[in-house]
């Protein structure tokens, strides 16, 4: 009886363990999630990676950050012109979209 009672207790405590590691895994772990930072420290950390900035104009650009200057940012390869490159000023930037998976 005991050792019945033992094993529940030591699978219950397994299980939230494992349920705990999974979403700590998910929220924070790896290469996924929003950096901590505004929008120039997020998009250094993003440097080689596509992103979507949205303008406070309502225009949106997709490519790839080459670049973050001091009040701007180079976008490579912009989405639908492959042969083009933006900069934006980072004051003009309110959002951005990054693909986490």
């Amino acid at each position: 009886m005991r050792r019945r009672a033992t094993t529940r207790i030591a699978g219950l405590i397994l299980g939230f363990g494992l349920a705990f590691a999974v979403q700590a895994a998910a929220q924070g772990g790896g290469d996924g999630g929003i950096p901590p930072g505004d929008i120039p420290e997020v998009l250094r950390a993003r440097v080689g990676k596509p992103v979507t900035l949205l303008l406070r104009s309502g225009k949106e650009y997709g490519g790839t950050v080459a670049e973050v200057r001091g009040q701007s940012v180079v976008l490579k390869s912009l989405s639908g012109k492959e042969f083009y490159d933006a900069l934006v000023r980072l004051d003009d930037v309110s959002a951005i979209e990054m693909r986490n998976r």
